[in-house]
């Protein structure tokens, strides 16, 4: 089966769907630190602090059916941050402005909604969120200990560059098997006659213990990723 694009992968699960029993709870329930968020303007234009722009973002997810965002909201009622706006400087422009929410699409309103709620700002951001393009739209680098997006930050799942996120899980996956790649078969392989790398005096006794131990590890790995790898069209041969 032929693998399919990692970005693909994350746009078909965010495809909107009917008859789910999840929903978003009203705007005017949702907290801040103990403490009731604004009424929710009616566009980010018209949000005049972090507090009102997080309510609309909110006041659209409420609208939506979309299903990663109806899981990320699930039984939740309190945001954990404000949203705080990259600054940059406009075309032709002397003074910085914020960047301009625009949750039309899936990517974007569940980005948007995953930086009120992810738990986690890395101590070193992303190289999309460092890039002094400054591709997503919030000043923070933040990512969820829950695995959210695959792993990747908010501002690369709102620009739909999730895969690109250096905290996106397939890195780690990529790095192992990797690793597990040249283990066996570039230091433990049975080395071709004439070959400069051959090591008259290995211990095949101990070749093989290693090269068993390498079988059993691409099997934890495997298990580790394995939804992944299905996705992907591999199988564990």
């Amino acid at each position: 089966m032929m693998a399919r694009d990692e970005d693909d992968q994350v746009r078909s699960s965010e495809d909107e769907i009917e008859d789910i029993d999840l929903e978003v709870v009203p705007t005017k329930q949702w907290l801040y630190k103990s403490a009731r968020l604004p009424k929710a303007p009616s566009s980010a234009e018209e949000a005049t602090s972090a507090a009102k722009l997080a309510a609309w973002i909110l006041a659209q997810a409420e609208k939506t059916t979309n299903r990663i965002v109806l899981d990320l909201t699930d039984g939740v009622t309190e945001i954990l941050r404000l949203p705080n706006l990259r600054r940059f400087f406009g075309k032709n422009s002397r003074e910085k402005t914020s960047k301009v929410l625009n949750l039309d699409r899936p990517q974007a309103l569940s980005g948007a909604v995953g930086h009120l709620l992810a738990d986690k700002e890395p101590h070193r951001p992303c190289q999309t969120c460092a890039s002094s393009r400054g591709e997503g739209p919030f000043a923070e680098c933040v990512v969820s200990t829950k695995n959210w997006f695959n792993g990747a930050c908010s501002n690369c799942q709102y620009k739909s560059l999730a895969s690109k996120c250096d905290y996106y899980k397939s890195k780690g996956f990529v790095l192992l098997c990797s690793s597990w790649y040249v283990f066996k078969t570039d230091v433990y392989k049975e080395e071709q006659p004439g070959s400069s790398r051959v090591n008259k005096n290995r211990n095949k006794s101990t070749s093989n213990k290693l090269e068993e131990l390498s079988d059993n590890a691409v099997r934890v790995l495997f298990n580790l990723f394995k939804d992944e790898m299905y996705e992907r069209g591999i199988d564990e041969d």
